[in-house]
């Protein structure tokens, strides 16, 4: 892909995978919990940060990566779904890190982490759903439901969907961008993207970024296993089948990385982050 040579890109150093982890564990609070059901397949992944309005702290994106490593070696496995506590699905990643990491070599390793979690969920062969409730999916919360194969929203049309990076003088960097492209089409997501607009339920199932509107969370649930009935061989060969009709390459994850990372830390983004912008 050729993009415009005014574009600065991170040319840093990078940490190992382990250092990057190390570092995301020492940012604690909240917690991402998985509970599975062999008698169905379906399991059920909660997002619970509940004083930051489940926002992603590094010690999250650790019990994320567990969780994903757990499912892969869950052989009554068939599907996912994932979900908010506390009647919101997540509002981004926790400003913590943010204030404190806030150089363009943290934001380039942070995206490296994030960007290889979300395609190992993506990528696994357990048909996933994303219900997205409550106060709704906003920032980095926005880029975990592009990585699942179905999202479906409540039926409140107070619960919101937002690519609201640009607010924080970012632009999304866990692989949100060309999942968000996948979707909705390259006009529509550079839209959303650089409008930032708050999506209701109507507006998100007229482009297609959500499948369907549910009243409720176990509405959710049956709507998923009524998608993974058959036995798990078949769906997930299926799921498999187009996996494998879609594959990424790693030239546009690096891409991703080295726009996102020097606007982390960069003018902007200290503006925002000076502006005392709390978990809305």
């Amino acid at each position: 892909m050729n993009v415009a040579p005014e574009i600065d890109f991170y040319k840093g150093d990078v940490s190992s995978v382990d250092e990057i982890r190390a570092k995301l564990g020492t940012f604690e609070g909240g917690e991402i919990t998985c509970e599975k059901n062999d008698s169905d397949g379906i399991a059920k992944i909660c997002i619970n940060h509940p004083e930051k309005r489940n926002a992603i702290s590094g010690k999250m994106m650790i019990d994320f990566e567990n969780i994903v490593h757990d499912l892969q070696k869950w052989e009554n496995g068939k599907g996912v779904i994932i979900y908010g506590a506390n009647d919101i699905f997540c509002s981004g990643g926790d400003l913590s890190y943010a204030k404190k990491e806030n150089t363009p070599r943290s934001g380039y390793e942070m995206s490296i982490f994030m960007q290889h979690l979300t395609n190992k969920f993506s990528q696994s062969t357990l048909v996933s759903v994303a219900y997205i409730n409550g106060g709704g999916a906003i920032g980095g919360g926005s880029e975990i439901i592009t990585a699942c194969d179905f999202r479906l929203c409540c039926s409140d049309e107070k619960t919101k969907i937002g690519f609201v990076h640009s607010k924080m003088g970012i632009v999304p960097a866990w692989g949100g961008t060309r999942r968000l492209v996948d979707i909705v089409g390259r006009r529509k997501a550079l839209d959303l993207i650089l409008t930032a607009k708050l999506l209701n339920n109507k507006e998100a199932l007229q482009i297609g970024l959500v499948d369907d509107i549910v009243n409720d969370f176990q509405q959710a649930y049956e709507w998923l296993a009524s998608r993974v009935k058959a036995h798990r061989s078949i769906t997930r060969a299926a799921k498999a089948s187009v996996l494998n009709g879609s594959l990424i390459t790693a030239d546009e994850e690096e891409l991703e990385r080295k726009i996102f990372a020097p606007l982390w830390g960069g003018a902007a983004n200290k503006a925002a982050l000076q502006m005392s912008i709390k978990h809305k």
